[in-house]
Order: C-alpha cells, then structure tokens, then sequence
C-alpha cells in the first residue's frame, strides 16, 4: 500500500466523489487554490442550485460503528454539504445536522444513524 500523505488522502476521496457525480449526470466544479472551506460546487440537476460540498474522508473506524472526525464547527453555516467517505460508503450532513452536531470537540460519525449514500440530497 502506497503511504498517501493528508492531502492526497484528500484528494482521492474528493475525486471519488465527484466520479460518482459525473455518472450520475450532475455538473461539478472545483474552486480554484485551497482557500475556500468547501471543495467541490455541485449544480443539482432539479432546481440548478449551487450546493458547496466539503469532502472528509476516515480509513480507520473509531469503533465497531463510528467514525472520528475533528472540528467540524467552521463548516456551519458555510457549506451546504459536508460529504463522509467511510467504510467505502458516502454519509452526507446537511443544515440541520451541522448545526446540531458541527460542534468544536470532535464529531462521531455513527454508520447505524446515517443513511448510506443518500445522493438524493443532490436532485438525483
């Protein structure tokens, strides 16, 4: 296995994600540079809305059914999506959830209380 630092790390999950966004024929775009808190813009094919989508992505569970995730408190309020690559599934937080759980201690992502890639939240 290739020893990937953080940011390739990163970067392969925002990659996987937009490949299944592209197959499920929605528009992406990517900001340019690295000063932006989101890394994707995602066109949702219902209404053309504009959604800014922060990819995070976790290898190693924190136990048998969560995974560890930092501050995710910047985010709220400032993205519209907050995609979780985990397990090889994609778990999406959206308004509510951020701002309920988008705390500055770290966040639990629990896989028994999130619904597997619900891509719904992207008109599709």
């Amino acid at each position: 296995m290739i020893n990937q630092t953080a940011n390739a790390k990163g970067d392969s999950a925002e990659v996987l994600l937009m490949a299944e966004l592209v197959s499920r024929g929605l528009t992406i775009s990517i900001p340019f540079g690295h000063n932006q808190l989101y890394d994707l813009v995602v066109e949702r094919c219902d209404t053309g809305k504009l959604l800014k989508v922060q990819v995070k992505l976790r290898n190693t569970q924190h136990n048998k059914d969560s995974f560890k995730f930092g501050d995710m408190s910047r985010y709220v309020g400032k993205v519209d999506v907050v995609a979780f690559f985990c397990g090889g599934e994609w778990y999406f937080w959206t308004g509510l959830k951020l701002k309920r759980y988008g705390c500055e201690k770290e966040v639990m992502l629990k896989t028994k209380h999130n619904v597997k890639n619900n891509f719904k939240i992207f008109g599709v």
